[in-house]
């Protein structure tokens, strides 16, 4: 059976070396870079394959650079590359190809040159033609011509440095100069473009009326030129042009186009034989010149077409029966190749008969044998799999197990923390007490960041971790983070600079995760920074990129570890340095979550470099957040500006505390709003009645039962509920409390030390208001409550306000949130503003900056006083008078949900249905069906 592979090789290896002689490889390769593609080069390319027909063993490419030396400079290098054996250059510009052919001759490979110069003699041959000849010509044919008629000339030339156009310029010059008869207005470079050439004669003659000859480069110029004189009504212009080709210039001849062409020949078949020549190691001339012919007019125009009509004739036919030539001995060859397999086959098929017998004896014996290995194998990985699925599961339980616990001490850090602010911050501590509690208090905050970190790399671990993006200026937000670290700075005495510069730039950014990032590299580099080093951070963004660079004078590290520095529980070997091992991996992953890299520069004893790249994105333009909730939120909050104040950015949402213009509580009435705590945790209960007690009256319940009970006995202002308690949890509380009547007004917010998305979504879809993580601090809990009954009892007011302007009896008519109106406001500038909204209600770009603007105040400034006169921001009065627009369009009209979306501005009808609904809790087409 061993020997069976071996006789299928060689058989095949037969086959393959049979296949490759049907076709006799070529010889040689030649390679013609050609500068451009006009009508000349086409005849040029047609005489050289004409001349390949009568050599069978050559190949060869024609590569066209359409006049960029860039292009044919990388024709030049294909060839090379390629294994060519010679190559034929036809130069754009004769500075630019210069080098190129010279590099190529350098590399022992043979250069012919046609056509147009280099400028060094770097090149095997240059096959030059008469361009001086030519114009030395065209001057006398020029001179005859204005001796009879009279008048000025002009002189249309070629691309300047291209040596057809110098020389033909010297030449006609040469002999212009000598004739007084020849009166020149002007040269004019038309680069050989025809386009060109027809707006320089236009204009030259508009200026100048007594040219009365035109000599072009080219016979395309020379076309140009004509067309631009009889555009004029200028039929008296003699015009010359220069190349001869058939189906140009003489054909422009013979139909009255131009007066006159001059021959400048193209022998291609005169290239490809020398070229032939130097392969086969004939003498050839370093210059091989070709005269100059003689010129076509009207007499000999007709005869010379003819001649070229035959000639192609003939070199079709000539084509034709090289074809049929290729095609027999190929046949030839294929029945040759054909016979000799034959024959193999039959050899092969005795042997492999005899080999068979052989073969199935020996089979029987193998296949016993595997049988009895594969049984092994297959038990044995059996027990393995089984091994590894017990340790995936042992391994899954402790993390579980973990996970649970991390999650269960955020609770009583909460009640460590909190209270050590509260006690650090007294005026009655001091000295030596108040340096042992900060730093108490500094190792609990140390504490709780590296037990979200844990839980952080769990759920990003698990994929349940998500982007959430605002519009924030990201490098004053690194500004204020660096701040927290001045104390440690001088406590460790490391010098810490910073390079940060705001430029005013926004970005679509998670501030949580940027946050994590900066504060995971900044304390690493001052672990490893030792007393006296230096610690920088340099942040930087531009309109496309966003850089944070730390860097510090520690130990760095050895190539071997930095490239294991972000791996998961990795942690430098031999280091003092305590931590998880996770920090720099979680960093990575949120660096990546946001579309950006990290990356490390660092030896031993020279420090190290982490520096992020994050690409600027904005909200109105990202919708490839993570998950289609991310995509959604942000969608929401595409149209939000950042407001800058005092050279502050404004904290989020969740962060601001509603307060009226002279900073007292927004609550209006003298008693103090009435505060329900349900918590299975007493500690729980007690710290948030403590932090509680100076602004709102405060109830208790130990669990959802009584807390049950007691929302509906004493309904109080805002009810604060744990998510996880024994008997009825915190999500049916929230459900029931929204299903009765004399409680579903109620603001709810639900604490909880988990921060896993699916608790918050389950939150809000129990009715939920607010959702406030473990541990918080006061001002953020005291901040979401405040908030939380000032924007119920707004929309309260509202409702009671437009409850009476309700005419319609239709149920489906009335507006079901009257919340969702503008509000009622008798002001003129209001009025302004709101015209100017209706006015521009499709425009989806419209702005508050582009309001501002023509109302003439800035952004900020319109903000503000919208603000104090109606408690909304422009954007959502915009949204609301959108939304109210849709409405009635939708009942109203017979146009279709797309048409009113794109009416009311905007750009997909899916966006506005989703906002729709959002806004009145019914899609567009219910709401259109409800009332049919």
């Amino acid at each position: 059976m061993k020997y069976f592979p071996k006789h299928i090789l060689y058989f095949l290896s037969l086959l393959i070396s049979l296949s490759a002689c049907q076709g006799k490889a070529p010889k040689w390769k030649i390679g013609v870079a050609q500068c451009s593609d006009d009508e000349w080069r086409s005849q040029m390319n047609e005489e050289i394959n004409r001349e390949i027909l009568f050599h069978d063993n050559i190949a060869f490419e024609i590569r066209c650079a359409n006049d960029s030396n860039e292009r044919q400079i990388k024709d030049i290098e294909y060839f090379l590359d390629n294994d060519f054996d010679i190559i034929i250059v036809a130069p754009n510009e004769a500075e630019a190809l210069t080098p190129a052919v010279r590099n190529a001759f350098s590399k022992g490979i043979p250069i012919v040159v046609f056509d147009r110069a280099v400028n060094d003699s770097s090149f095997t041959t240059y096959i030059e033609l008469d361009n001086a000849g030519i114009g030395r010509n065209a001057a006398l044919y020029a001179a005859n011509s204005l001796s009879r008629s009279g008048g000025l000339a002009m002189e249309i030339t070629g691309l300047p440095g291209s040596s057809p156009a110098e020389e033909r310029h010297r030449g006609f010059i040469e002999v212009a100069d000598s004739l007084s008869v020849i009166q020149l207005a002007g040269s004019f470079h038309a680069d050989w473009k025809g386009e060109k050439a027809f707006e320089i004669t236009d204009s030259v003659l508009r200026s100048n009326p007594d040219i009365k000859l035109i000599y072009a480069h080219n016979d395309i110029m020379a076309i140009s030129a004509s067309k631009a004189a009889k555009a004029l009504g200028r039929d008296d212009i003699t015009i010359i042009g220069t190349d001869g080709a058939p189906g140009l210039g003489i054909k422009a001849v013979a139909d009255s186009l131009i007066d006159a062409t001059f021959i400048y020949p193209t022998v291609g078949d005169r290239v490809v034989a020398t070229a032939i020549d130097i392969l086969e190691g004939k003498k050839h001339p370093h210059v091989e010149h070709i005269p100059s012919q003689s010129f076509i007019d009207r007499t000999n125009a007709d005869m010379y077409i003819k001649q070229n009509d035959l000639l192609r004739a003939k070199t079709n036919q000539i084509g034709m029966l090289n074809e049929k030539y290729t095609l027999i001995k190929d046949y030839n060859a294929s029945q040759k190749v054909l016979l000799v397999v034959s024959v193999i086959a039959l050899l092969l098929l005795t042997a492999g008969l005899t080999f068979l017998l052989f073969y199935l004896r020996q089979k029987s014996r193998f296949q016993k044998e595997l049988l009895e290995k594969n049984l092994r194998l297959t038990e044995s990985g059996e027990k393995q799999a089984q091994l590894y699925s017990q340790l995936q599961e042992a391994t899954q339980a402790k993390l579980v197990f973990f996970t649970n616990i991390s999650h269960d001490l955020l609770t009583p850090l909460l009640l460590i923390e909190e209270p050590l602010k509260r006690i650090t911050s007294s005026d009655e501590l001091y000295g030596e007490n108040r340096k042992l509690l900060s730093m108490v208090c500094r190792n609990a905050g140390s504490l709780k960041r590296m037990i979200e970190q844990i839980l952080d790399f769990r759920r990003y671990e698990n994929g349940k971790d998500s982007l959430k993006l605002r519009e924030k200026d990201a490098v004053k937000k690194i500004s204020h983070w660096s701040e927290r670290f001045n104390d440690l700075a001088e406590s460790k005495d490391i010098k810490f600079v910073t390079d940060i510069v705001s430029e005013g730039y926004t970005m679509a950014v998670d501030t949580d995760k940027l946050e994590r990032i900066f504060f995971n590299l900044l304390s690493n580099a001052f672990k490893y920074t030792p007393k006296g080093g230096k610690v920088k951070v340099t942040c930087r963004m531009n309109q496309f990129k966003f850089f944070l660079i730390v860097s510090d004078s520690g130990s760095g590290m050895s190539p071997e570890e930095r490239s294991k520095i972000f791996d998961r529980y990795y942690r430098i070997e031999g280091s003092s340095i305590e931590g998880t091992g996770i920090g720099l991996a979680l960093t990575k992953a949120f660096v990546e979550m946001m579309k950006g890299n990290i990356t490390v520069e660092s030896n031993p004893g020279a420090g190290s470099t982490f520096t992020v790249t994050l690409p600027v994105r904005h909200i109105e333009a990202d919708t490839n957040t993570d998950n289609d909730d991310d995509n959604d939120e942000s969608r929401g909050n595409e149209e939000r500006e950042i407001i800058i104040e005092n050279g502050r950015e404004n904290i989020s949402d969740e962060m601001i505390a509603t307060t009226k213009t002279d900073g007292t509580p927004t609550t209006p009435e003298s008693e103090p709003p009435l505060l329900l705590i349900i918590d299975d945790n007493e500690d729980i209960r007690n710290w948030v009645k403590t932090i509680s007690q100076q602004n709102y009256n405060v109830i208790e319940a130990k669990d959802g039962k009584e807390g049950l009970k007691k929302a509906v006995k004493y309904v109080p202002d805002v009810i604060v509920c744990d998510i996880m308690m024994p008997g009825i949890d915190g999500l049916e509380v929230t459900r029931r409390l929204k299903e009765e009547k004399t409680t579903s007004h109620i603001p709810l917010l639900i604490l909880t030390a988990s921060k896993i998305d699916e608790q918050r979504v389950k939150s809000y879809d129990s009715g939920a208001d607010g959702f406030l993580s473990k541990p918080f601090t006061t001002e953020l809990f005291l901040s979401r409550c405040r908030s939380l009954i000032y924007n119920r009892k707004k929309i309260f007011d509202l409702f009671l306000e437009n409850a009476y302007n309700l005419r319609e009896s239709h149920p489906a008519r009335q507006n079901p949130d009257a919340s969702t109106a503008p509000l009622p406001i008798d002001d003129e500038f209001y009025q302004q503003f709101l015209s100017i909204v209706k006015e521009n209600i499709q425009d989806e770009n419209l702005s508050v900056r582009e309001i501002a603007s023509r109302l003439g105040l800035g952004a900020t400034q319109l903000t503000r006083k919208i603000k104090a006169l109606t408690n909304n921001t422009p954007i959502e009065i915009i949204r609301r008078i959108r939304m109210r627009t849709a409405r009635n369009l939708l009942l109203t009209t017979s146009r279709t949900v797309a048409e009113i979306a794109y009416s009311v501005g905007f750009s997909s009808s899916q966006y506005f249905a989703r906002c729709f609904k959002e806004e009145f809790g019914i899609t567009p087409t219910d709401l259109r069906s409800g009332i049919k």
